[in-house]
């Protein structure tokens, strides 16, 4: 999604046109240009503010290529990963690498991304997966599953992956694909309707 200041114009194409996506695709996955404000307070050199959010889809892409191309010790391949696509809905992905294996540490850098958020309540399908060095615990791995699992729906479909790479050490990875999130529970979803609306009075309808 362009930024508020690059024009109500921009701004109303891309919001009709995720709307669009919505209607025709599986799930959608939004992110929002307009967060980098949020993350940098706008003063980052424009040319590094967008190369946050390149780096950021980069390594969203190559850790999903990673989840269902690598094994695991708790393997998951392509066909859980389009069962989960195709649940439908409002998606989000979570993504986070930590410095340290502590389950306080993973969370935060999962959860702590102000680009990708961290609502996803009520969500019906997760494919979550983590990497981390060999000594990873079983009670820390379990911890963060159990704090990531609190906001899903009570019947979600959570398949979930463990990988172990002596090379990470103490670092842990985590991508986390969330799908069927309830409209209301999103961010970005409400802004859409929000949006349209307002803008819908200052704008002719663009064709």
């Amino acid at each position: 999604m362009p930024f508020r200041e690059e024009g109500l114009s921009r701004r109303k194409v891309a919001l009709e046109g995720l709307a669009e996506l919505k209607k025709n695709c599986d799930c959608v996955i939004e992110l929002d240009n307009e967060k980098l404000n949020e993350l940098t307070d706008g003063d980052y050199p424009i040319q590094k503010a967008f190369s946050v959010m390149s780096d950021l889809v980069s390594g969203i892409v190559q850790s999903l290529s990673e989840v269902v191309t690598e094994p695991s010790m708790i393997n998951v391949d392509f066909a859980d990963l389009k069962k989960i696509i195709e649940a439908g809905g409002t998606a989000k992905v979570l993504y986070g690498e930590s410095d340290g294996s502590d389950p306080g540490s993973v969370l935060d850098s999962v959860l702590g991304n102000p680009l990708l958020g961290n609502n996803y309540k009520g969500a019906e399908a997760v494919l979550l997966h983590i990497a981390a060095g060999s000594e990873f615990a079983m009670s820390d791995c379990h911890e963060v599953l159990s704090a990531l699992k609190y906001d899903l729906a009570e019947d979600a479909n959570l398949i979930w992956g463990l990988r172990t790479d002596d090379s990470m050490s103490t670092k842990v990875k985590v991508v986390m694909l969330v799908s069927a999130i309830p409209d209301s529970e999103h961010d970005l979803s409400t802004d859409v309707d929000e949006e349209l609306n307002s803008l819908g009075s200052s704008l002719p309808m663009i064709n």
